[in-house]
């Protein structure tokens, strides 16, 4: 999800994104208002990020890998739950 800013909005990032099949979604421009949804994302994956290495012992630098395993869970194995089995155990 994007904030309908320009940053992702070209034609080399579609490409990408329709290779993968990520679904990419903007918000409205000039609402404001749906700004949290994309902001409230990315502080979500960002915390999560925070307490891995904190609670597996890691060293802090290890915060931005967290980030990526954070991310990587979730598009792998989707937010629906499948033939009765959770995302996590999938």
């Amino acid at each position: 999800m994007s904030d309908s800013g320009k940053e992702f909005n070209c034609e080399a990032v579609q490409k990408v994104l329709e290779e993968h099949g990520i679904t990419y979604q903007l918000t409205i421009p000039y609402t404001p208002e749906q700004n949290g949804a994309a902001e409230q994302g990315n502080c979500a994956i960002v915390e999560r990020a925070c307490s891995m290495p904190h609670v597996s012992g890691l060293p802090k630098e290890m915060w931005a890998e967290a980030c990526n395993t954070v991310v990587y869970i979730p598009n792998c194995t989707g937010s629906i739950p499948v033939e009765s089995k959770t995302p996590s155990e999938l």
